[in-house]
């Protein structure tokens, strides 16, 4: 209605610019004042257009009233200023090009043909003067062969326009079409990652670069115990306030202090007060070209899944304690048969001097024995803490390589491939007794060879970063498959003579300070234990 209400009122100007400006023969005042009244009647219909036909009328009949209407204005204002040659001919173009938008291609040649014959009705009319009086300038019929060229011309022309159109309104009614569509897509889209986000266990908080809110789900309103309105467009650190000085300021970066897994942090919840345990990992928002533009945080409720950790790790404390007990009193039994034994021996007064004395030296030693197995239980129980420092792994091993090495028999050969690292961060005492309790397990392992081999390395790994490696292989019988997680285990040994512990108190005193034991063994084919020590804090 608008396009219409804009040409008619451009149709007005040129109507009075031809009749005072003298742009065409002069217009006469009944033809110009028939030309007002069909602008006039152009004006109220567009009004009957746009509000009255919708109502009554289907789309195919509103196309035709329109196109039926813009044809009569066309006819009339060319019929009122000229004829063939009116400066209004171009209205025709418009009339289809109109068409073509409201119905396509079809109503668009459907016009044109209606235009050309309406056209070319008028020149030829016009031509043997059947239009006089109102056209005045009448034109001879000498001039019929161009007349008729001029209507070829402009029928062309008006099938031209309508193909053209007609293509442009299908191209822009696919391209609505598929718009369209695509906007459904994406509201159908919006709506289930809305939906998804909503549903999600976790609180999903988003944020700009300055740290503002911009999104929060339904979980994290439940978590946090705020209502919307108070959370949206305000910094997070009013909400969680013990991050303030954990998380970077970066929002592509992680948290300085995160955990594997994410931070876990205690909070209590706004609404109710109640404690909870939270888990946070930050994701940085990255835009298409990878810059960022803000974080997420994703917010874990951990406290009912902490409860069950802690009553796990209590269950299986008593259960380590329950084995350690009953692992003692199996390794405490034995001496002591040996001791009662002895000493209910003893007691018969009819025994020989030198049997007494052998069996002395039976319960001295058994008492030794006793002795030895409650210091090793011990220092794996309650292993000193020890005071750890800088060290250079090269050089503490490398030094106690050589002594050992004055004191080993012939057939043990050690390959030294030690290399300079960064700097430890260990009690020097625990690790000079790691490395000499592996070192006499690889000697008692090739005890039975002919000749024992043994190879010490040490090296960083990318995939520990903040730990160097220390490693030390024997060409050893190996461990059995079914063993090798079995060694570390309190009193667990193949030793006819041994406790079971040595190993044991080597993890504890790794895990104790920071580091790590494991093993690599092939039956037949020797045995490595790796050890991680972390590094010093200069070097991390």
């Amino acid at each position: 209605m608008i396009q219409r209400l804009i040409i008619t009122t451009f149709l007005f100007v040129a109507l009075f610019l031809i009749k005072f400006k003298v742009i065409t023969p002069i217009l006469s005042r009944e033809l110009f004042s028939v030309g007002i009244g069909v602008l006039l009647v152009n004006y109220i219909l567009s009004l009957v257009y746009y509000f009255i036909l919708p109502r009554y009328w289907g789309t195919m009949l509103q196309i035709a009233a329109q196109a039926f209407g813009d044809l009569m204005l066309a006819i009339c204002m060319t019929l009122v200023t000229g004829g063939s040659e009116s400066p209004f001919s171009f209205l025709f173009i418009i009339v289809i090009i109109n068409s073509s938008f409201l119905g396509g291609i079809r109503s668009a040649l459907i016009v044109a043909t209606f235009a050309a014959s309406l056209w070319g009705g008028i020149i030829t009319l016009q031509a043997y003067g059947h239009l006089y009086p109102w056209l005045p300038y009448l034109i001879q019929s000498s001039e019929l062969t161009q007349r008729i060229i001029s209507i070829m011309i402009n029928t062309g022309a008006c099938y031209l326009v309508a193909f053209l159109s007609g293509h442009l309104s299908n191209q822009l009614f696919l391209s609505r079409r598929a718009l369209a569509t695509s906007q459904d897509s994406l509201e159908r889209l919006a709506d289930l990652n809305e939906n998804i986000i909503q549903s999600i266990d976790s609180g999903l908080l988003t944020m700009d670069t300055n740290g503002l809110i911009l999104s929060i789900n339904r979980a994290g309103l439940d978590l946090l115990g705020h209502e919307h309105s108070e959370i949206i467009g305000r910094p997070w650190q009013i909400f969680l306030p013990q991050l303030e000085h954990i998380l970077p300021v970066s929002p592509r970066s992680r948290a300085m202090s995160m955990e594997p897994g994410g931070l876990r942090f205690d909070y209590q919840r706004h609404k109710d007060g109640r404690s909870l345990i939270l888990e946070l990992d930050v994701l940085a928002l990255l835009d298409k070209d990878g810059d960022a533009w803000g974080r997420l945080f994703v917010l874990k409720d951990l406290t009912s899944l902490s409860r069950m950790e802690a009553e796990v790790k209590k269950a299986e404390h008593l259960a380590a304690l329950g084995e350690l007990a009953a692992g003692m009193a199996h390794e405490v039994r034995t001496p002591l048969a040996s001791m009662s034994g002895a000493w209910q021996m003893l007691c018969d007064r009819t025994m020989a001097p030198e049997d007494e004395n052998r069996l002395m030296i039976i319960i001295g030693r058994e008492m030794e024995r006793l002795d030895k197995l409650i210091s090793d239980f011990l220092s794996f129980a309650r292993p000193s803490r020890g005071a750890p420092q800088a060290l250079d792994l090269y050089s503490v091993i490398g030094d106690q390589l050589k002594i050992f090495n004055h004191s080993k028999n012939d057939k043990v050969i050690v390959t030294n491939a030690l290399t300079h690292t960064p700097t430890v961060w260990f009690d020097q005492d625990q690790l000079v007794q790691v490395f000499w309790n592996l070192l006499k397990n690889a000697v008692e392992a090739g005890e039975k060879m002919n000749e024992i081999r043994i190879t010490v390395e040490n090296f960083t790994d990318p995939a520990y970063p903040d730990h160097v490696v220390f490693r030390l292989t024997d060409n050893g019988p190996g461990i059995p498959r079914e063993n090798t997680q079995k060694i570390f285990e309190p009193f667990f040994t193949t030793k006819s003579a041994g406790t079971g512990l040595g190993l044991a108190t080597i993890s504890r005193i790794l895990h104790e300070g920071g580091g790590s034991i494991n093993v690599a063994s092939s039956y037949h084919d020797g045995t490595a234990f790796i050890v991680m020590l972390p590094k010093a804090r200069d070097d991390m």
